[in-house]
């Protein structure tokens, strides 16, 4: 699991520096549920640019996990770093591979397959792969409730609330295909991020 940013600037009361450490804490909290390993590049601020430090630590991120896939935000979601993260990321995964591009972490042997992640709400993103999410909806609901500041900053800020988006998002990608609970993706298809194979889960 990884997060480009430390999201110091999204609460109303906690300040930065704070909220940068509660935010970390709250991610590695939730991986422990599943095990996950977390990294953490600790890119800060209210806006991430697109320059080359930036781009650097998305390819390190490649690069660090050994990534054969990367799911990430679609450049239609409604926050501008998810949707900056996305537009970087297509080119982070084609560098990734590349030897001459120096970075701390040595280059992956191929450019890793790229799905992107459905938009909050599911608005403007049309799935071509549903994975059936129904038996794992319990650990989904535990691991979410773990990134507490987040509940009370989107309350705050835009009125939602996180734990009923989530499940009423499942559901109704669930209807789409015919299950209880699903998450919708959209894989890349542009050369050379194509396989000739399902990339995800059925």
């Amino acid at each position: 699991m990884a997060s480009a940013m430390t999201g110091s600037t999204g609460h109303r009361t906690i300040p930065p520096e704070k909220l940068a450490k509660v935010r970390e804490a709250e991610m590695r909290a939730s991986a422990r549920i599943i095990g996950a390993r977390v990294l953490w590049p600790g890119l800060d601020g209210a806006y991430l640019e697109d320059r080359w430090e930036t781009r650097r630590a998305l390819i390190d991120l490649i690069r660090e996990a050994g990534a054969d896939l990367v799911l990430t935000h679609s450049t239609d979601c409604y926050h501008p770093n998810h949707r900056a993260v996305a537009r970087m990321m297509e080119d982070a995964v084609f560098t990734s591979s590349i030897p001459h591009v120096r970075t701390r972490f040595p280059a992956v042997r191929k450019p890793p397959a790229l799905v992107l992640m459905d938009t909050v709400a599911g608005v403007d993103f049309q799935p071509t792969e549903y994975v059936d999410v129904t038996k794992v909806m319990a650990v989904k609901r535990r691991m979410l409730r773990k990134h507490r500041s987040q509940f009370v900053w989107l309350k705050s800020h835009i009125d939602t609330g996180p734990l009923e988006m989530m499940e009423a998002q499942a559901r109704f990608r669930g209807l789409q295909c015919g299950v209880l609970y699903a998450e919708g993706f959209r894989p890349v298809l542009k050369h050379p991020l194509a396989r000739p194979f399902r990339l995800l889960p059925a």
